[in-house]
């Protein structure tokens, strides 16, 4: 009598379910930690574009006497077209801030006055942690 073997390809439930638990274990173990690296990207790149602006808008203020950061920028926020070039500076805008999804002088925080001037990153989604305030002070 002859028996015929039929050979099957494939996996058994066992090996597939002992799979998803592998998978399942590094997912758990990689997942908070690709969240944590994101995080950190966008602080040090908000950081970063804080610190790009600063630095222009002290190079301008330099350029204009260096007598008062109210002759850099406005107020609001934006370039004193009359006497600054920060715009210019800057490469046309300012540096993309990742918190705040944009690349205005909106999403940064100037704080300033005639001796001082203070620059943040904005962070209206608690996206960062551990953002910086660049700070600049007059003679």
């Amino acid at each position: 009598m002859q028996h015929s073997f039929q050979r099957r390809s494939g996996f058994t439930l066992v090996e597939l379910l002992a799979g998803i638990l592998i998978l399942s274990v590094l997912l758990t173990l990689a997942v908070p930690q690709y969240l944590s690296s994101l995080t950190a990207a966008r602080t040090n790149q908000a950081n970063t574009g804080a610190k790009i602006f600063a630095t222009a808008i002290q190079s301008n203020y330099m350029r204009l006497g260096g007598t008062s950061y109210l002759n850099v920028i406005t107020a609001a926020g934006l370039d004193n077209t009359a006497n600054g070039t920060l715009t210019k500076d800057l490469g046309g805008f300012p540096p993309t801030n990742p918190c705040d999804n944009g690349n205005t002088f909106a999403d940064y925080s100037i704080v300033s006055t005639a001796a001082s001037l203070s620059v943040v990153p904005k962070d209206p989604f608690t996206r960062c942690s551990g953002l910086i305030r660049f700070t600049l002070n007059g003679p």
